[in-house]
């Protein structure tokens, strides 16, 4: 079965999950708050290699990345498992952990113009490796008050 998203709308057999679920924005700021990269997490979960994810391997890594404290494993997995028979197809968990839209393009429009610059000369350096880009936008879009007020330098 294909996974599609439109409007923030995960579509896969018949079944529709919103990317702005609370339960996985959650699981997205735990992976973030970790720096635990999208791809790495899901590289570890399924340990049978059949394509799925049963609640047993999502708890254990979930145990095993320290993320229990700001997730609650049931609520999540309850979620994603559409057909609710204890399996969450690979290809829809990916889907799950992209961020919606609007988290994507950080705005700014909230920072007064009229904030001074620090006086320094020293410069902050923003890199992003490992396909960390959307928890580096969602860092500075949680910090952009800091960050409209220094000297940047990044990449890519």
């Amino acid at each position: 079965m294909d996974v599609t998203i439109s409007d923030n709308m995960i579509e896969f057999g018949g079944h529709t999950i919103d990317l702005n679920h609370i339960e996985l924005r959650k699981l997205r700021a735990a992976l973030r708050n970790k720096w635990i990269a999208n791809e790495r997490f899901v590289s570890y979960l399924d340990m049978t290699g059949d394509g799925y994810i049963d609640y047993e391997e999502f708890y254990d890594l979930t145990n095993q990345f320290g993320l229990q404290k700001a997730i609650s494993c049931d609520d999540v997995f309850q979620v994603m498992d559409v057909f609710n028979d204890g399996d969450i197809p690979l290809a829809l968990f990916e889907k799950c952990l992209e961020p919606p839209v609007e988290t994507v393009v950080p705005q700014a429009k909230h920072v007064r113009e009229k904030e001074e610059p620090y006086p320094t000369d020293l410069m902050v350096g923003l890199v992003a490796h490992n396909n960390m880009k959307p928890a580096m936008m969602q860092f500075v879009s949680d910090n952009i008050k800091f960050f409209c007020r220094v000297k940047l330098i990044t990449t890519g």
